[in-house]
């Protein structure tokens, strides 16, 4: 078998944006304190010591002179692993929370029917204002939108917005216009929240890529020594196994051969 050098004493890099995760979603934050984006800044802080713990454990377990070179790559590979997987399961707990908190925050911005109105009520008024809308120009649609969002009128913004654009008549760029008129108006302090944690799930999704991709890569030129490690672990295995113990499907059965003889 082709001998294969690992050095006795290798140091693995850690990128700086992965030093410094933590400042990078830091730099997303508001005035106000942010439980959501609070638990992204503690996502980062755990790739950081994921990182670092990688590292850490592979330069230990590869400087151990007393194991042979070639399992000491494959038990470094095994650490680093497991290290990988607790960091992405903390990371991907951390985006779903995420994820569920930009959808309410978004959904509390859209005009909502005054609790008052009925439904049937509603229904009625809804289906008066597109019809309305729909015999418009588009100059003439927008400039009557404009005015209802800025007096207030929930219930006919919620009509225009929360309907098929096919019952307005107006298009998804106009739909888009009006929702972002009423957001801006009523709900900016909400919606400059939301665009603060998408910025920051987008540092913390490339981050956590970066993490994937470094800490499976620190040993990947080392394959061939991690699958011969694991093979002679299976043949030193088999080795001790005692006789009528079960075997592999691949193994020999030596005890039925001697028994036929």
């Amino acid at each position: 078998m082709t001998d294969i050098a690992v050095p006795a004493k290798p140091k693995f890099e850690i990128p700086l944006d992965l030093q410094a995760a933590p400042k990078v979603i830091e730099k997303h934050k508001g005035s106000d304190d942010d439980d959501i984006l609070n638990a992204m800044v503690r996502a980062a802080d755990g790739i950081a010591e994921a990182s670092t713990s990688a590292k850490t454990a592979a330069e230990a377990i590869l400087a151990n002179e007393m194991a042979e070179p070639i399992k000491n790559v494959a038990n470094a590979r095994r650490r680093v692993k497991e290290i990988s997987e607790a960091a992405t399961k903390r990371l991907t707990d951390t985006r779903d929370r995420v994820d569920g908190a930009i959808a309410r925050l978004e959904a509390a911005t859209l005009p909502q029917l005054p609790k008052d109105m009925l439904g049937a009520v509603a229904a009625i008024q809804g289906m008066e204002v597109r019809a309305a809308l729909r015999s418009m120009k588009p100059d003439d649609r927008l400039k009557m939108v404009r005015e209802a969002v800025e007096s207030g009128d929930a219930g006919f913004v919620s009509a225009v917005v929360n309907g098929s654009h096919v019952l307005t008549g107006m298009g998804k760029a106009e739909l888009a216009v009006a929702r972002d008129m009423w957001q801006r108006k009523w709900h900016g302090e909400t919606l400059a929240r939301v665009q603060r944690l998408r910025a920051a799930q987008t540092q913390l999704d490339r981050l956590s890529g970066l993490f994937t991709r470094w800490s499976s890569g620190i040993l990947a030129d080392k394959d061939a020594a991690v699958a011969a490690a694991e093979k002679s672990d299976e043949l030193a295995a088999a080795a001790m196994a005692k006789p009528g113990s079960p075997k592999s499907a691949g193994e020999p059965r030596w005890d039925a051969d001697v028994a036929s003889t």
